[in-house]
């Protein structure tokens, strides 16, 4: 298989290599690239990589979709990552993490006090503290994400101010965990 070069990728020719590194993209489940590759391909979408024109209609809206999440996610991640880099970020992302602290120990306790393992929450703060929108890569532990979901989940329903005020309106915070700091640890 031969990759596509920027020059056939920036000039339109050889929509065959634009089929292929579209259904590279959908293997790799990677709906940006996949969705930029499927329109620029438009009607002129190869038979031997879909099979059949709904499979390949399937997938652009599939790419369509899945990529306008991933965007609003990368650009989420993207501020803060920004938020973090100054001072101030620095500083509210303390008080945030004793706040997050305060929700996992409980949860971790109530599944049995095993290791949840990786996770991280991506969650946006208002201007008085509530949970605005969150979303996360959730642990290996199901009955863990469960209780720590539902606590997020009750907090942004009821619009509560649960974190301090932010240094700025619509403050977005990562939240890693891993099994290095993993809050099991600190029960012990």
């Amino acid at each position: 298989m031969t990759c596509p070069t920027s020059s056939t990728l920036n000039t339109g020719r050889a929509p065959e290599n634009l089929n292929l590194l579209a259904h590279m993209a959908v293997s790799f489940n990677d709906p940006i690239v996949a969705g930029r590759a499927l329109a620029r391909i438009g009607d002129q979408w190869d038979e031997a990589t879909w099979e059949t024109s709904s499979n390949y209609e399937s997938l652009k809206e599939w790419a369509k979709q899945a990529g306008a999440i991933m965007a609003k996610k990368q650009a989420a991640e993207a501020s803060a990552e920004t938020n973090v880099q100054s001072v101030e970020g620095r500083r509210y992302n303390t008080a945030f993490d004793d706040v997050v602290q305060a929700w996992v120990r409980p949860c971790v306790r109530e599944t049995g006090g095993g290791d949840p393992g990786k996770f991280e929450l991506l969650i946006k703060v208002g201007k008085e503290g509530a949970i605005a929108d969150a979303s996360g890569a959730p642990s290996s532990s199901v009955p863990f994400n469960s209780c720590l979901g539902q606590k997020i989940n009750e907090f942004r329903a009821s619009k509560q101010a649960v974190f301090p005020p932010p240094p700025q309106p619509d403050y977005w915070v990562l939240y890693h965990v891993n099994s290095e700091n993993s809050p099991s640890a600190a029960l012990k």
